[in-house]
């Protein structure tokens, strides 16, 4: 019986929660009028130092193993920076 509950215990903690409006929106590859939208992703697999990126010398962000972010600009030529 104890057996039972721990492992309902166990699997009730491995429940995936359901994911936040902000990151419904950001997973949304769709255009964006007269703008144009970079995405940047670090896959499970990557290496689990945390990294910062720079783009064009103004915006900076810093990224986890598995992480994402999107970033929504003006068209035209892009410079982004890793440390």
């Amino acid at each position: 019986m104890r057996l039972a509950i721990v492992l309902l215990a166990f699997l009730g903690a491995c429940a995936q929660l359901p994911p936040s409006d902000a990151d419904v929106q950001a997973k949304r590859f769709e255009t964006v009028p007269g703008k144009a939208v970079i995405y940047v992703v670090r896959q499970q697999l990557d290496s689990s130092e945390v990294a910062g990126l720079m783009l064009d010398d103004e915006e900076q962000i810093t990224t986890l193993r598995g992480t994402y972010y999107r970033w929504v600009v003006e068209p035209g030529l892009r410079r982004i920076e890793g440390m």
